[in-house]
Formats: structure tokens, sequence, C-alpha cells
């Protein structure tokens, strides 16, 4: 995976973003369990987050 960086200023950002496919609105329970991951399991919400495979978790968790 390749990054690619902006001019900000004096900074460069990366240009990351979440894709279009994940930007479907999350149900009752997909939202529980971002909370839960937010509150108590704060290391695996961000290593899934950074991944981009948070998203794809919490859908697959609603459907079950």
């Amino acid at each position: 995976m390749k990054l690619t960086y902006h001019c900000c200023g004096d900074y460069y950002l990366p240009n990351i973003g979440i894709p279009a496919e994940d930007m479907r609105p999350l149900g009752k329970y997909g939202r529980m369990r971002l909370r839960y991951f937010r509150e108590h399991r704060s290391l695996l919400f961000n290593q899934l987050l950074l991944s981009g495979k948070l998203m794809k978790h919490l859908y697959y968790h609603e459907k079950a």
C-alpha cells in the first residue's frame, strides 16, 4: 500500500479517508459494537481503524 501526501502549510499530511463502499449507515448493533470498542477495547479499535478493517468488521457483525 503506497501512501500519497498533500502539503498543508509547512506539513505533509497523508491522503487517507474512508472508501465510498464503507459509507453506509450502521444499524443499532453496529453502533453498539463501535461504542464498546471505543470505550473498552481501544487497542483493537485503533488496530482495526488504522488497517481499514473497522467498518467491514462492524457491518459483518451487524448481519450476524
